[in-house]
């Protein structure tokens, strides 16, 4: 049986304008899911000699849902034909036929309510590298085996991947990073005879998911971390339901086993749409085991035939993550590369992995997704470059989305404009800007460098510039230069030991969100973060005007929407017929008039309005209602003109 284990589309398609995640559905935003599981197979018993014997047949099946802390199992049914005896326990359900003979055709099936659950393991602190492991059962997943096996090329270059790293974690998610990074998933294999040894995915970097997950393995092995293969299900998008797919456990000492999907890029958790249903030391073991003692007759076995459906979907999960998207300049010319920088933070106490997904981009120079891993509360950032076209029509300014997604479905958005005026934006600019950001999250974080920053106000509008002070303290026992980046804008200064000074940086805003801002020196790097709130500049309009058009003898009953977007207080609207106060308003208030032509076409229907925006600045606006008036005769016409001379 063939694991399927696709990507999910939004890591594969990618076009020129929009990066989309179209007509999948996903499952990573909910808390669970109530799943229905069903197995069939069987065999067929064919006479081949003229005298015939079946004494038993038995099929041992360690393909079926099991308990564990993310998935729980209900209403389970094993049942067979043939009269066959079953028996099922937390290994192997097994079925036994006692009465068979030539010619039957044995059929055996599996159902059961699986309840799935989308849990992030909530590792608090670090667990040093390299491990520790005494128990003799666990240190069975230390040691080669058919697929996953060792040799000095998989263990010298997971100790080049982890580098000086002591962190378990960390360790952990750069040998899944770089496997998925580096191998390149080749759905071709999908139709090879067998599954490749993690050597040769490693000398030719190409396989599907059961050797992406050997390979993974192996490397894990290689250090001393115990891991194992686990054999479910999971939601893919090659027909829009479950099939069979292959993912790894990795053992974290005094926490347990803990799933790490290198396919899909869920490192320390997966989502509800995966159902385990085995685990194994390598992933050539059989799914099902059959025996039997017979003569005279061939026995041909039945492919498994799983199946899964959903039954209901849980609560949405609540995210422990927050997001912004901002690029470095937001109005660039034609051709530029522009640094889109995407901020992702832990809201929570212990670690968290997450894909970031670039959904909606003009051009990017690299793929739309990347994993970050956060230790508990950190924040990091992320970039790609955004190339925009060269050879667009020059009397028009464009604008283009970007935005991002995380793998819990927390969505950041923002734009960036683009014409011929604009300054371009070089492309080694933005290579030396990811560079330096990519360079900055390896450092150590400083502990001799103090960074505060704050914004000059609290709220700000849309397109308007945030003044973001810093205060940069060195509490060293000498001398420090220092670089004090916002964005792609730096500041150099030199501080004396015990030394303080402020920078100032003058920040062009687009979408609300957290920037980022760091400090840092050849040893190392400290970080901070300003949050800007952008509301909108409030505007009042009229809209759905009845009637639009009026007779000039006629007597009318007008009415139209008096529209706000946006939050506004102390309201006051003044009529020619009177006025109008709320205390706060937002959406649409229907007005309605008792009014004639004649007064229409004299004077109009204008009011005034004051109002205090979200910011506490007060507007004024003078406000006309366009409406037509037909069959107005001369004179009025002449003392109209008349009246608007004087």
């Amino acid at each position: 049986m063939k694991r399927l284990c696709l990507f999910f589309v939004f890591l594969l398609l990618l076009s020129s304008l929009v990066l989309a995640q179209e007509n999948i559905e996903s499952f990573n935003k909910f808390s669970s899911l109530d799943l229905a599981f069903s197995l069939t197979s069987g065999m067929d018993i064919n006479q081949v000699e003229a005298k015939t014997s079946v004494d038993f047949v038995q099929a041992d099946l360690s393909f079926f849902p099991k308990d564990s802390h993310l998935q729980s199992v209900a209403n389970f049914n094993a049942v067979a034909s043939h009269d066959a005896k079953v028996v099922a326990d937390d290994k192997f359900t097994s079925y036994k036929w006692i009465k068979a003979k030539a010619g039957d055709s044995l059929s055996f099936s599996v159902d059961a309510t699986v309840s799935t659950k989308n849990v992030v393991s909530k590792m608090r602190s670090p667990i040093k590298f390299p491990v520790k492991v005494v128990d003799s059962k666990v240190l069975t997943y230390t040691q080669p085996s058919e697929f996953i096996d060792l040799n000095p090329a998989i263990e010298k270059k997971a100790y080049d991947i982890i580098g000086g790293e002591d962190d378990l974690y960390k360790v952990m998610f750069k040998l899944a990073d770089w496997t998925k990074r580096n191998i390149k998933y080749d759905l071709n294999t999908l139709t090879a005879e067998a599954v490749q040894k993690s050597s040769w995915v490693l000398d030719n970097r190409e396989g599907v998911c059961d050797e992406m997950t050997n390979l993974f393995i192996s490397f894990t092995r290689s250090v001393g971390i115990p891991a194992r293969f686990v054999s479910g299900m999971v939601y893919t998008n090659l027909d829009y339901a479950w099939g069979p797919h292959g993912w790894a456990e990795v053992y974290f000492p005094e926490f347990g086993w803990v799933p790490f999907d290198v396919t899909f890029g869920q490192y320390g958790w997966v989502d509800a749409s995966h159902i385990k249903l085995k685990d194994s030391v390598d992933s050539g073991s059989p799914s099902a085991e059959y025996s039997w003692r017979a003569s005279g007759v061939d026995i041909k076995l039945k492919e498994l035939a799983p199946k899964v459906s959903l039954i209901k979907k849980g609560a949405v999960f609540t995210s422990p993550l927050s997001l912004s998207v901002e690029p470095v300049s937001q109005n660039v010319g034609f051709g530029s590369f522009v640094p889109m920088l995407v901020t992702v933070e832990n809201n929570e106490n212990y670690y968290v992995s997450t894909s970031i997904v670039v959904k909606k981009a003009p051009e990017l120079t690299e793929g739309n997704a990347k994993e970050v891993l956060l230790k508990p509360n950190e924040a990091k950032t992320v970039g790609w470059i955004v190339e925009i076209d060269s050879n667009l029509e020059a009397n028009y300014i464009y604008t283009g989305a970007l935005e991002v997604e995380s793998s819990f479905g927390d969505v950041a958005s923002s734009k960036v404009m683009y014409a011929k005026e604009y300054p371009v934006y070089k492309q080694a600019l933005a290579e030396k800007v990811l560079y330096n950001l990519e360079k900055r999250e390896e450092k150590q974080v400083l502990s001799t460098i103090q960074l505060s920053c704050s914004t000059d106000q609290e709220l700000y509008y849309s397109n308007e510039s945030a003044v973001i002070s810093c205060a940069v303290k060195n509490s060293g026992s000498s001398t420090a230069t220092i670089n004090v980046c916002v964005r792609a804008e730096c500041q150099e200064i030199a501080l004396n030991a015990a030394a303080s000074q402020d920078v100032q940086f003058d920040v062009q805003l687009s979408s609300s969100g957290r920037i980022p801002i760091t400090a840092e020196t050849g040893a190392g790097v400290v970080s901070s973060y300003v949050t800007i709130d952008l509301v909108s500049l409030p505007e009042l309009y009229v809209s759905e005007v009845v009637p639009d058009v009026v007779n000039y003898k006629d007597k009318v009953d007008l009415s139209f929407n008096v529209n706000s977007d946006s939050e506004i207080k102390d309201v006051h609207l003044a009529f020619i017929f009177g006025d109008l106060n709320l205390d706060k308003f937002q959406g649409a208030r229907l007005m309605k008039i008792e009014t004639d032509g004649k007064s229409l076409f004299m004077q109009g229907l204008k009011f005034s309005a004051s109002f205090t925006d979200e910011k506490g600045e007060k507007h004024q606006q003078n406000i006309a209602v366009p409406i037509k008036v037909e069959d107005v005769p001369w004179y009025a016409r002449f003392a109209k003109w008349v009246r608007n001379i004087f």
